[in-house]
């Protein structure tokens, strides 16, 4: 259960990933105003991703199940790192 959970987070985290890489040549096209806000609108999710990385981490290497709170705890950070991603490509699409 705890590496399957895992790597669901690790699959979103990569997919949203692989989507600012575009959302940023987008913005690059754009110019260097396009790419200074998007800069700023990546500023949440980047701490975010770094929360969420650093949980992922913490839960590898402790080898125990996942505890539901701790469960919990991810799906809110990664449902707020959407949230932030989601307010990029709106933008930037």
């Amino acid at each position: 259960m705890q590496q399957e959970y895992l790597d669901k987070i690790n699959v979103k985290i990569k997919e949203m990933d692989a989507e600012i890489i575009k959302l940023q040549r987008t913005a690059k096209e754009k110019g260097a105003e396009a790419e200074k806000e998007l800069n700023k609108l990546l500023e949440k999710y980047q701490v975010d991703r770094k929360d969420l990385q650093d949980r992922l981490n913490k839960m590898q290497k402790t080898g125990k199940e996942v505890a539901k709170d701790v469960a919990e705890g991810m799906d809110k950070a990664l449902e707020e790192m959407k949230k932030a991603f989601a307010k990029a490509r709106s933008r930037f699409q």
